[in-house]
């Protein structure tokens, strides 16, 4: 552990030897070089599809159930 530290702190050290233009041209390349990259598609699993598909069935379910009752309701107090 004593030899990871170490070594952690002689890269530390050496990392900031390195003038600040260098890294910051070091910092524009990845940038560049990440932005060239291309994104995969990812698609959602087809399980939270399905899921997201039943809790909206149920919400709407929940929703027409509550709308009809109220509406039942009112017609019997008017």
């Amino acid at each position: 552990m004593k030899n990871l530290l170490n070594e952690a702190n002689a890269l530390q050290h050496a990392y900031h030897q390195i003038t600040e233009e260098v890294r910051s041209r070091w910092t524009a390349n990845y940038d560049r070089y990440m932005a060239r990259q291309t994104k995969p598609q990812v698609e959602p699993p087809k399980i939270l599809v399905e899921k997201k598909v039943r809790a909206n069935r149920r919400s709407f379910r929940t929703f027409m159930t509550v709308f009809i009752l109220a509406s039942s309701s009112n017609l019997r107090n008017h």
